[in-house]
């Protein structure tokens, strides 16, 4: 019986089965980007006041936040919503707190650039200027994002056949793949000349510039003899 046992395990482990299958795989990824022109304009303002009271202070800063708020109705194709909204104690040199400052935020967003420039105008006769920014807006992305995933796809498959080729291959098989949008964009800041745009009655006007879309296709591939 022992010696039944001990054939049949070595029977096991001569096994088809058993044995390891080697492949020749590469792993590759390729990159097709474009510059898109920015489309979208995002721009933030504060309010900071203080007073010797909570009551007081929220006064001040609602009543900025509804002026903010009537004059963005004259301008429906700007978004503006609110941001922060935050407080804190003010103490003199002994510690003793003798009152506090708050301060409130809007954001706008829009693609009517001439209406933007118009509205930053007027709120800034009782708002700051914090910054304003340029991207692409997500319509444009996802109008550009099929042409650059076909582009992706396309020098993918390229790639792959000249690294078969390289390597003494006749052909390759795909292993996997994976689709990465990168699409990240780089805003154009505007820090710039908040001091002149805030004393002028209207909005300068900003160069918007571009940014770089960005589609990225990597996989594994089998090199066929």
């Amino acid at each position: 019986m022992t010696l039944k046992l001990m054939t049949l395990a070595t029977s096991l482990l001569m096994s088809p089965l058993a044995i390891s299958q080697s492949y020749e795989q590469i792993t590759l990824s390729s990159e097709v980007s474009k510059v898109i022109d920015n489309d979208e304009m995002h721009a933030t303002l504060s309010k900071t006041a203080q007073a010797t009271n909570a009551k007081t202070l929220a006064t001040t800063l609602n009543s900025t936040l509804n002026q903010a708020m009537t004059i963005a109705k004259k301008y429906p194709d700007v978004k503006v919503v609110t941001g922060q909204q935050t407080s804190y104690p003010r103490h003199n040199k002994d510690g003793k707190m003798v009152g506090l400052t708050g301060m409130v935020s809007i954001n706008l967003e829009s693609q009517n650039f001439e209406q933007t420039g118009e509205i930053l105008g007027e709120l800034q006769a009782i708002m700051t200027m914090d910054s304003i920014s340029f991207q692409v807006s997500e319509k444009s992305r996802q109008h550009h994002q099929k042409e650059l995933m076909n582009g992706a796809i396309a020098r993918f498959k390229q790639d792959a056949k000249d690294a078969a080729l390289a390597f003494g291959a006749k052909d390759y098989k795909l292993v996997n793949v994976t689709l990465d949008r990168q699409n990240a964009h780089y805003p154009v800041l505007r820090s710039v000349a908040m001091k002149e745009m805030a004393s002028d009655a209207t909005m300068q006007n900003l160069s918007a510039g571009d940014s770089t879309l960005r589609y990225q296709v990597s996989g594994t591939i089998e090199l066929v003899r």
